[in-house]
């Protein structure tokens, strides 16, 4: 769903920056000590699901960053959107989302 006049690139970098801060957090704050143990997320029984859930947002929010410089039509706006992408990540990193940076740099 996109709002009529929505534009992505229009938007401040610091705001789309805390809204994936606050989703990648509530992910997060799932994850439980048991989870960790051991490699649970490797194993078929389920036992680690929330950090399963972390991994997809990862790769999910990795997938929406290629996907938005791509299918800028002109080589001016992919400039554009990927010097939007570095400032998201910048300020993810500076609200301490680690991952959510990471996601970004590594699309």
């Amino acid at each position: 769903f996109k709002p009529k006049g929505f534009s992505i690139t229009e938007q401040k970098a610091v705001t789309l920056a805390e809204q994936f801060t606050l989703r990648h957090f509530k992910t997060f704050q799932n994850i439980t000590k048991r989870e960790c143990l051991g490699q649970r997320w490797k194993k078929k029984d389920g036992q680690a699901q929330n950090i399963l859930d972390m991994i997809k947002l990862f790769n999910q929010t990795a997938k929406w960053v290629q996907v938005l410089i791509l299918t800028q039509p002109s080589l001016h706006k992919r400039v554009k959107v990927m010097r939007l992408c570095v400032d998201i990540a910048t300020y993810m990193k500076n609200f301490r989302n680690f991952s959510g940076s990471c996601a970004f740099h590594s699309a």
